[in-house]
């Protein structure tokens, strides 16, 4: 990785369900150059993406090798040139449009995806500090379930340093005052 694919950061949003209405009509011949009505709650986390100087990118297999393959009739182009005069109508400027993720890319909007712990495998909704909680046997209050609370504050530590280097400086404080809350109440817990 380059320092300067390090130091630009950039948000992938899905274009398909996520950013613009998708019904799955694929099969049609006019289908990769048609893009369904905005969805507005996205439009506007765009602009205001936008509007903070983020890089917004629109992240859609349409351009991909094998959908293009499987599409002659159109080339990336024509999707990509498709693709930016419906941003430029909807959010009001054209974006980058890509199907290629790099060490850039920060966060991905998209309604596919399943989060995984870093390192683990394992799903964020199976066993992570952002899971269900359940009744602390000991004090009665709320712990997360799934993890032992060993478990639970490192991971919520190891979050709070991954989201520092990756420039998110109040999300790892926040995790970290989490940890530490945790913590705390653990150690009271076991006395």
């Amino acid at each position: 990785m380059s320092e300067d694919e390090k130091k630009h950061k950039w948000y992938a949003i899905d274009l398909d369900g996520v950013l613009a209405v998708y019904n799955g009509n694929i099969d049609h011949p006019k289908a990769l150059t048609f893009i369904g009505d905005p969805v507005p709650k996205m439009v506007d986390r765009i602009k205001t993406m936008l509007a903070e100087g983020k890089d917004v990118r629109i992240f859609t297999a349409r351009i991909g090798e094998r959908t293009l393959f499987f599409n002659p009739h159109v080339t990336a182009g024509e999707v990509i040139d498709a693709i930016q005069k419906w941003c430029k109508k909807h959010i009001g400027q054209k974006l980058i449009v890509t199907c290629i993720k790099d060490y850039g890319m920060i966060e991905l909007w998209d309604d596919r995806c399943i989060q995984v712990i870093p390192n683990t495998g394992g799903r964020i909704n199976e066993k992570s500090p952002r899971a269900n909680f359940s009744i602390c046997s000991v004090c009665k209050k709320k712990k997360p379930k799934g993890l032992t609370t060993e478990e639970c504050i490192q991971q919520l530590r190891l979050y709070s340093k991954s989201n520092k280097k990756l420039g998110h400086p109040e999300r790892a404080a926040a995790l970290k005052v989490a940890a530490d809350f945790l913590e705390k109440h653990h150690e009271d817990c076991v006395k």
